[in-house]
């Protein structure tokens, strides 16, 4: 764990794994079971992930919304994601029920307050900037879903990993692996349901 250069360099790489079908089972159950989406089940469990490495009692995880939530902005080409930070505790050692839970209700608070800006939040909070780091948070968690392609897992294609098949229309396209060397953050999970 290198001390974090004065300025931030946003070097970085990728690093592409899947869960196998099992697992992957699991967890949608546990997810159904709890009453909870796929994408709080797994930020759950990449933040104890985090709070194991990290050896901290609270993180904060970043994770963008697509936000467009009012029905106008539905069919706006354009870029609406604002991030929302996501404040996660384990100094009481909950069980893992417990903690979903918690997460639950983080991210339903997120939701409900989408709108606020992010560098608005930044402003107001009055932090002290540190051109060594990304204000407020440094882990983000995505989960990608695009309307009418999930069935084809099209956002493998937006990660960048290669050798991914699908069909747009009347053309067969197949996903390069991009080799991204560029970081925004630490570290950045993106996960994507394809193919069980």
């Amino acid at each position: 764990d290198p001390p974090r250069p004065p300025v931030q360099t946003f070097n970085g790489g990728t690093f592409g794994f899947k869960l196998d079908s099992d697992l992957t089972q699991g967890v949608q159950s546990l997810a159904e079971n709890k009453n909870v989406t796929l994408y709080t089940t797994l930020l759950s469990a990449f933040e104890i992930l985090m709070h194991r490495y990290c050896n901290q009692e609270e993180i904060l995880v970043g994770s963008p919304l697509h936000g467009r939530i009012n029905q106008e902005f539905h069919h706006l080409v354009g870029y609406f994601v604002n991030p929302v930070a996501l404040r996660s505790s384990i100094g009481d050692d909950p069980s893992f029920s417990d903690y979903l839970d918690r997460t639950n209700q983080a991210v339903i608070g997120a939701l409900e307050n989408q709108n606020y800006p992010f560098s608005l939040l930044v402003d107001r909070l009055k932090l002290k900037r540190d051109p060594s780091r990304s204000p407020i948070f440094q882990v983000s968690f995505a989960m990608e879903r695009i309307p009418g392609f999930d069935e084809q897992g099209i956002a493998v294609f937006l990660i960048g990993q290669g050798g991914h098949q699908f069909k747009a229309e009347d053309m067969n396209i197949e996903s390069i692996d991009l080799n991204l060397r560029r970081a925004q953050f630490e570290i950045t999970l993106v996960v994507e349901e394809a193919g069980g």
